[in-house]
């Protein structure tokens, strides 16, 4: 089992779990606008069952919800440079609890994903899994690094932001993306806490996400 921990940013926590041996590599999972609800940190948990150091940062300070409505007003109180500057700390926080070497690579769930991928195109990060997220234009434009993506099937984009539009356009660019799109499902349907949780595509999708990470870290 994981922890909470306090971070080197003014009223910032994380959760982090930790393999029992060396670690094969170090995992950011960045949650979506619901916050640091239990399913994250349970994937967390899975992660270091796995050999991966996992750390989640809690965007909201501790604040989360089971309420889109609230998950959106929640979503209004962060800003992009203070989810920037959480995130920094969190990565940091690796080399405090002495774990120095390993791919760093990101696991992020929609707004988190899409903070992430700043981090992708920063260079901060080696490697990308997002759920149902898309970088925004300025940092598609900086990505070089390989991508997992799991998208929705039920999904509100425009047309610029579609699915099949960002992974041509990252294909094209030579990135190298492997996408997944989950029949039936709903935005958010990897979030356990929520009603759009949908098991049998969500361990799918994770069976997916633990293979590449293996595979990044091997690499």
């Amino acid at each position: 089992m994981g922890a909470i921990i306090r971070l080197e940013e003014r009223h910032a926590r994380a959760y982090v779990a930790e393999p029992d041996e060396a670690a094969r590599g170090r995992v950011l999972v960045v949650h979506d606008a619901y916050g640091l609800l239990p399913h994250v940190r349970f994937l967390c948990d899975e992660l270091a069952a796995h050999g991966f150091v996992a750390v989640a940062p809690d965007l909201f300070a501790g604040a989360s919800t089971r309420s889109a409505d609230e998950a959106s007003r929640l979503l209004e109180t962060l800003t992009a440079p203070r989810a920037e500057r959480v995130l920094d700390a969190a990565i940091a926080t690796y080399g405090m609890l002495g774990h120095d070497d390993g791919a760093d690579v990101a696991v992020g769930f929609s707004i988190g994903a899409e903070f992430a991928f700043a981090l992708v195109a920063r260079r901060r990060l080696r490697a990308m899994v997002s759920y149902y997220g898309v970088a925004g234009g300025d940092h598609r434009d900086h990505l070089t690094g390989p991508l997992l993506a799991h998208w929705a099937d039920d999904d509100r984009w425009d047309h610029e932001l579609s699915p099949q539009g960002v992974v041509e356009q990252l294909r094209a660019r030579g990135v190298d993306v492997v996408s997944y799109t989950y029949p039936g499902t709903r935005h958010g349907f990897a979030n356990a806490d929520i009603p759009a949780f949908d098991l049998d595509a969500a361990e799918q999708a994770w069976r997916r996400t633990l293979d590449y990470l293996s595979a990044v870290a091997a690499a």
